[in-house]
């Protein structure tokens, strides 16, 4: 087994990268080294994720970076891969998000509006024998904040809404009407694969509010918690809030860190212009994140040790122009920059890389997942696709994309 790596994605998706022996199946066996990213769980060979096919249906699909092949994940060789036709295709995937090979099984979620629950669910590799682990939420609107799975456990972070009036609620979606902030609970929960056991890390309310998981090291759990200070009304078509306020005057968010021994906590941060964990990087540092100041753009690393954020770089729009690993960063500086910045952590140097466009198409920064020494990206192409590409992870940082390999499009089934 290599050692434990992380990344993340989503609002802010904690994940975990690691090894695990891969059963042969339909699936090619691939070293096993993950991230999720929404409907992604990206590895340094290979991806799952999720798309539509002619007929609509969402379809579990796997890339193959060795053959360059993508195949829906299920093991019957004379499926279509369609509900008209195959019903029983055991890729035929509805709202699943989060998967996780570990073993001879791959772990997901599905979520149900229908039932308003939140399932844990495996299946061999291949798609078969499908059956529930554990149920972790079955009441009104769940929403999945962040998911981090670790050898044996996933730690899943979600809020749940209460105190809402749902006439309310419904009539003001894509309306100009004013809604309230209501009551959401938020919670932390440790998920146990094998067992499907349960327990609750954290669980804390407020006005709106919302939970992200960070990571678990040395017993201690990094999480981001924010809320409003009061119930008030928010216009859902302008996003004025009532008497005037703005949402700095209502807006808090923080960094914590909780002794999962004694149940102790810490408040690391706090504040509307706290240090916000940027999303691709929030646990590719573990507990010593990245994280940027939301008025100034400017960039801190936390230092667990000290407990303090020690300034590195200024960086223009940190949530769409930043991307890291464990050894380096690259962003921009001003929105009208002729270089990217790239800054090593070991070394504490800077250095101007060109922003030179690949030749696939153009490349969000926000988009890019690096593992091991693959760099996967997302890029808009020419006519208006949205792919996924990948580059070695050192030309990436060099700004090098003339050996960039087109991987799939995001939207068609089979990929290509």
């Amino acid at each position: 087994m290599k050692p434990l790596k992380k990344i993340s994605a989503t609002i802010i998706a904690a994940l975990s990268l690691l090894t695990a022996g891969c059963s042969k199946n339909s699936i090619p066996e691939t070293e096993c080294i993950f991230s999720w990213g929404g409907d992604k769980t990206i590895m340094e060979n290979g991806i799952y994720y999720t798309c539509s096919n002619d007929d609509g249906d969402s379809i579990l699909c796997y890339y193959s970076k060795e053959n360059g092949r993508t195949i829906p994940v299920c093991g019957s060789p004379s499926c279509t891969h369609t509900s008209k036709r195959s019903p029983d295709c055991a890729a035929l995937m509805d709202s699943v998000f989060g998967f996780y090979p570990w073993g001879d099984n791959l772990y997901y979620f599905a979520y149900s509006m229908d039932n308003n629950s939140i399932d844990l669910m495996t299946c061999s590799l291949n798609g078969l024998n499908k059956r529930t682990v554990s149920t972790v939420e079955d009441t009104f609107a769940p929403f999945i904040k962040s998911v981090e799975y670790v050898d044996d456990y996933v730690l899943l972070s979600y809020k749940i809404m209460y105190e809402i009036d749902e006439e309310k609620l419904k009539s003001g979606i894509g309306g100009s009407v004013s809604l309230e902030l209501d009551k959401t609970k938020v919670f932390d929960q440790k998920i146990y694969l094998s067992s499907g056991d349960i327990t609750t890390l954290v669980e804390k309310e407020g006005y709106n509010a919302s939970i992200w998981g960070g990571v678990i090291e040395d017993d201690t759990l990094y999480y981001a918690f924010s809320e409003y200070t009061d119930k008030l009304e928010i216009d859902s078509e302008t996003g004025e809030y009532a008497g005037g306020l703005k949402r700095e005057d209502v807006y808090r968010y923080g960094y914590y860190a909780l002794d999962t021994k004694d149940g102790s906590e810490r408040k690391l941060s706090e504040g509307y212009d706290c240090l916000a964990p940027i999303a691709p990087c929030f646990d590719h540092f573990s507990k010593d994140i990245v994280c940027y100041s939301m008025t100034d753009d400017k960039l801190y690393k936390f230092i667990s040790d000290s407990g303090e954020f020690e300034y590195f770089a200024d960086c223009y729009n940190a949530s769409s122009n930043y991307a890291c690993d464990e050894r380096d960063a690259l962003f921009l500086k001003t929105p009208d920059a002729e270089n990217y910045t790239r800054y090593n952590f070991e070394t504490r140097t800077f250095t101007d890389i060109p922003r030179r466009n690949c030749p696939l198409g153009e490349i969000y920064l926000n988009g890019v997942y690096i593992i091991g020494d693959t760099a996967w990206f997302d890029y808009s192409a020419d006519d208006g696709s949205f792919c996924m590409g990948y580059v070695d992870r050192n030309d990436f940082f060099d700004g090098n994309f003339d050996s960039a390999v087109f991987a799939f499009d995001v939207n068609k089934f089979g990929g290509k």
